[in-house]
């Protein structure tokens, strides 16, 4: 069943109130719940997010970090690198290594992750350079690691999640 947001219904009702109310002789659209105005044969209404949730949601994109535009647009560049990759202290590797304490490190040397040989062999450490070319292509920057992601094509983009990744992996 869908709900409505707190917010709205107490702004709709002071507002009809303001308005002498409604007119009984009609039907009020928002009293009707969806099960009252959908089809039996519809499919099911999906619950929309509550105003809490996304008050909460507002409220972690507004945090320092988030304030500097390079350093919001990196953090949206990150939801790409998220499903392999952790950047908190102590955090899990997944499909790729925990990124915490990387920058300055040379490349495969994160304790208890399984690197590629041609990664391991390249003989980099991590910086801006060296990850601006990194993320830029994978595959070509090191030909035979087993990352599975094509890169970030804009020099923009790269820029800021760099950025990000400084900034969150200290």
């Amino acid at each position: 069943m869908h709900k409505l947001s707190p917010f709205l219904v107490g702004g709709l009702a002071a507002i009809l109130s303001a308005c002498g109310g409604s007119d009984q002789t009609s039907p009020d659209p928002l009293s009707a719940s969806a099960e009252d105005t959908a089809p039996a044969d519809s499919a099911p209404v999906v619950e929309s997010q509550t105003a809490e949730e996304v008050s909460n949601e507002a409220a972690a994109l507004s945090t320092s970090v988030e304030e500097d535009p390079i350093m919001r647009k990196g953090k949206i560049a990150f939801l790409r690198c998220r499903s392999c990759h952790t950047l908190e202290k102590d955090g899990a590797h997944l499909t790729g290594p925990n990124l915490n304490g990387f920058f300055g490190a040379p490349a495969g040397a994160k304790e208890g992750y399984y690197f590629s040989d041609a990664l391991i062999e390249k003989n980099i450490v991590w910086n801006e350079e060296t990850l601006d070319a990194w993320i830029e292509n994978p595959s070509a920057y090191v030909p035979g690691n087993r990352m599975v992601f094509a890169g970030l094509r804009k020099p923009e983009d790269r820029e800021a999640l760099i950025a990000y990744l400084i900034e969150e992996t200290k």
